[in-house]
């Protein structure tokens, strides 16, 4: 028998596309497979503990959980529920702010788009409005510093000024070192 008497499988389209969308299912399996423990890392030790401390927030709790309180604790420490509503209506417009000035940007940019008038306005507005909230933040917060609980406060200045003054001052440290002995 010689080679040119057998004939080679005929494969179906209809098979082919099957195996094509096994091979595609499979891949995506893979790369979910790849990503898995990334994803199992970053919600126990990151996405967790954040919802662990908005539901321990809302109750008293000693060594053991209490009852449940709602926000009378955010109430404690701010002194009042309009100091909150406050600071959440100014960061929702810091938010709105930062979306207009993007679309502006993305208009101005694009060069298919003859008329600028309209994006120059977004952009205008959504400075102003970052304005507004920066200003909103400014003068709300020395009014919860008065009302709110002092220990709190004080807990709060210490924790902003490590966020912002050691540790980044660390990195740089870091980074200088990871240089120089390069």
């Amino acid at each position: 028998m010689s080679v040119a008497n057998q004939a080679e499988p005929v494969i179906s389209q209809a098979e082919l596309d099957a195996h094509r969308k096994r091979r595609r299912l499979f891949e995506s399996l893979e790369g979910y497979a790849f990503v898995a423990p990334a994803m199992i890392l970053i919600t126990l030790f990151g996405i967790f503990p954040v919802f662990f401390t908005i539901f321990v927030s809302a109750h008293r709790w000693r060594i053991r959980r209490g009852d449940f309180l709602g926000i009378e604790n955010y109430t404690d420490a701010v002194g009042n529920v309009l100091w909150i509503a406050a600071i959440i209506a100014a960061i929702v417009v810091l938010v709105f702010a930062s979306r207009l000035i993007r679309s502006g940007n993305e208009r101005v940019r694009s060069v298919r788009h003859t008329s600028g008038a309209v994006e120059v306005v977004k952009l205008i507005g959504g400075w102003l409005l970052v304005v507004v909230g920066l200003v909103a933040i400014i003068l709300i917060l020395p009014q919860i510093w008065a009302q709110g609980d002092d220990d709190m406060m004080d807990s709060l200045r210490v924790t902003v000024f490590y966020a912002l003054g050691t540790v980044p001052i660390q990195l740089v440290f870091g980074l200088l070192l990871a240089v120089l002995l390069d």
